[in-house]
């Protein structure tokens, strides 16, 4: 597995890092969009996933997703209530 990891990240000109916060990002944008953690803020899921600054995390979450988290959680909240 990890041989397979390693390609995966090299193949598209990826570093280390950016596969990492990539990966971050995948599961802060899942934990924002589950039900279960509505009480949750935005900052203590970050925090969770490694992100200490919320507003880095908010300007890296908008630039893969479009929308700050804020709005794509708001978002989710609003379409599960109609």
């Amino acid at each position: 597995m990890t041989c397979v990891i390693r390609f995966d990240i090299y193949r598209d000109g990826d570093t280390v890092r950016g596969w990492i916060q990539r990966r971050r990002l995948e599961r802060c944008h899942h934990a924002l969009a589950d039900p279960v953690l509505d009480a949750l803020p935005v900052n203590l899921i970050a925090a969770r996933w490694g992100f200490t600054s919320e507003a880095h995390f908010s300007r890296l979450f908008r630039s893969a997703y479009g929308v700050p988290p804020a709005s794509y959680r708001r978002h989710l909240r609003n379409s599960r209530l109609s």
